[in-house]
């Protein structure tokens, strides 16, 4: 999936100048106007950068249409909310996106980032809000769904806009609650399992300088990367870019590099990726959601140190993931696949 790029350039300038206008009375060709038009835009963008909330919001809406291109299973997503609607009905709330995941089936979305202080804080909505938002569903004949990003525990959760509890004249939703009822999975997200540890080697080149000095420092070339599952080398290039990528943005911590010296000679470097305990008797382990991991990607393309550098990258929104087949059978990577569906009966 591509993006289809409008005209902004072109056409952006003009249409936010036509909606300043109406506001501040500005004029076309009037030098003033376009005076105050600079002097407005500055203010605005310094009011939203300086708001974190504005900030985090927007770069979260931006990731969720991202996350959903690099999942596979939807054939179109536009931003709902982009233009202006006329409508007779008031008041009414336009989602953010459309999702069509094939001809007849397609639903609206409002994304929202939660950054919950506790496992059992709830997200809560305004009774109008929600019922706004439901207003638009119906005028356009479509289903509203919620997409909250957890970023706390980096998860995302989809959930229909009538499965919110009521809350003291509110309505609200907790994590615990969306899990049981996510619906991520129709949009190809899968809980992703395999057998730890992870490796990824570094081989040093025997034919050059390799040799640990007293003060334990050395010099040496890449000789060469290999990739573990176990003890197994990953000699499949697919698997080996799918292990990699499970390393990278997978939940599993990765370690400190680990030397191994022989002979007072560096032979490779190993980072190992494992969780911090395992289960029993399972014979793999999960190392997270695929639409986690995009996050995960999506969150070093547009962070730094904390800080939000862009609100999306400029990586092509469906290059974030990574692809597994549905009948793939690894070769020397095993897998498993988890399609969790909801809980239709709450």
């Amino acid at each position: 999936m591509k993006r289809i790029r409008k005209n902004l350039e072109k056409f952006g300038p003009i249409d936010l100048f036509d909606t300043l206008s109406r506001k501040h009375s500005l004029r076309l060709g009037d030098a003033s106007s376009q005076e105050r038009l600079l002097d407005s835009v500055s203010k605005l963008f310094r009011e939203s950068t300086e708001n974190p909330i504005v900030l985090h919001g927007r770069r979260v809406q931006a990731m969720f249409g991202y996350v959903v291109a690099s999942l596979g299973k939807a054939v179109a997503i536009k931003e709902e909310d982009a233009g202006e609607l006329f409508a007779a009905i008031n008041p009414i709330q336009v989602p953010d996106y459309r999702i069509v995941l094939e001809p007849g089936n397609e639903f609206l979305v409002e994304v929202k980032n939660f950054h919950q202080k506790k496992l059992s804080s709830k997200l809560k909505f305004t009774a109008g809000y929600t019922r706004a938002l439901h207003k638009y569903g119906q005028v356009f004949a479509r289903p509203v769904k919620l997409a909250i990003y957890w970023s706390r525990w980096n998860r995302w959760t989809l959930v229909s806009l009538d499965k919110l509890s009521p809350d003291g004249g509110k309505r609200s939703i907790s994590f615990l609650e969306a899990v049981t009822i996510n619906e991520m999975a129709t949009l190809g997200d899968i809980n992703i399992g395999t057998k730890p540890p992870l490796i990824l080697k570094v081989l040093t080149d025997s034919s050059k300088p390799r040799t640990v000095q007293e003060n334990g420092q050395v010099e040496f070339t890449i000789g060469g990367i290999e990739l573990y599952s176990v003890e197994t080398r990953i000699d499949d290039e697919y698997e080996r870019n799918l292990a990699f990528y499970f390393m990278l943005y997978g939940d599993w911590p990765a370690s400190e590099p680990e030397a191994r010296i022989e002979d007072g000679q560096l032979i490779s470097l190993d980072f190992v990726a494992a969780p911090i305990e395992s289960t029993p008797g399972q014979g793999f382990e999960f190392i997270g959601d695929l639409s986690g991991m995009i996050s995960r990607r999506y969150n070093d393309l547009t962070t730094s140190e904390g800080h939000i550098d862009r609100l999306s990258p400029s990586n092509e929104p469906s290059s974030l993931g990574i692809l597994i087949p549905p009948d793939y059978k690894g070769k020397f990577l095993p897998l498993w696949r988890f399609h969790l569906h909801p809980n239709d009966d709450r």
